[in-house]
């Protein structure tokens, strides 16, 4: 689909419901009112939008965090078509660009990780090298990257729990579970319970013996790419 707004989802939505019947179920990112409304099926967020959602309110408004994308970006463009274009972190998204902060993160730990290495083997002479020149500027949100990566490690985790198990009734205590086995900074402690709440609330929509699964979502269309 090559371009997506309101109108055309819910055109597909009716294509669909005249080829499988009325839906018994809608998993959204609480779009697609219109068609909820028609067919009077109840609907339940995706925790992946739920996700993304946490990761902007936490990160949208942190000084420290927007200076880091900048950087980012620009050495990304400085390295591009040079042998460190490894070491660049992929262009953030235009849109949902929440969904791939944890991509970002992750890189600029390991970015700083080879920088610690390759400090402790030259010691003053790094600053000699290329690779400090293009991304020395990192080792200055060295704390910053610890906190951000154990908030991006709650909220990946919550998504890849919810995609493995689905959604059902007493789920929200599993999940708790899980999520408790993680090492959160204190920072980013309160973010499990809130996703935990978040879960339960879901969970009132549904069946007593029903489980809803949401992991289609963004991998139908991974898979209709590779299939092309």
């Amino acid at each position: 689909m090559k371009k997506s707004n309101g109108k055309i989802v819910h055109q597909q939505l009716e294509e669909c419901a005249e080829k499988t019947g009325e839906p018994r179920q809608i998993v959204c990112d609480c779009g697609a009112a219109e068609f909820r409304m028609k067919h009077d099926a109840p609907g339940t967020y995706d925790m992946k939008h739920k996700g993304a959602a946490v990761l902007k309110q936490e990160l949208n408004g942190d000084a420290d965090w927007l200076e880091f994308v900048g950087g980012a970006s620009k050495s990304g463009k400085r390295v591009r078509q040079t042998e460190l274009s490894y070491m660049a972190s992929q262009n953030q998204r235009s849109k949902a660009r929440y969904m791939n902060a944890g991509e970002l993160v992750r890189r600029g730990s390991d970015v700083v990780c080879g920088l610690d290495l390759e400090k402790a083997e030259k010691g003053e002479d790094i600053e000699k090298i290329e690779m400090y020149a293009k991304f020395g500027w990192i080792c200055e949100f060295h704390d910053d990257l610890k906190d951000w990566r154990s908030l991006v490690e709650i909220v990946d985790g919550a998504n890849a729990f919810v995609d493995f198990v689905g959604l059902y009734r007493g789920m929200h205590e599993d999940l708790d579970d899980y999520l408790s086995e993680l090492q959160a900074s204190l920072r980013f402690r309160r973010i499990k319970d809130e996703l935990v709440e978040f879960e339960l609330e879901q969970q009132e929509k549904i069946g007593e013996d029903e489980t809803i699964f949401q992991f289609v979502f963004g991998r139908f269309g991974t898979i209709e790419a590779y299939m092309r």
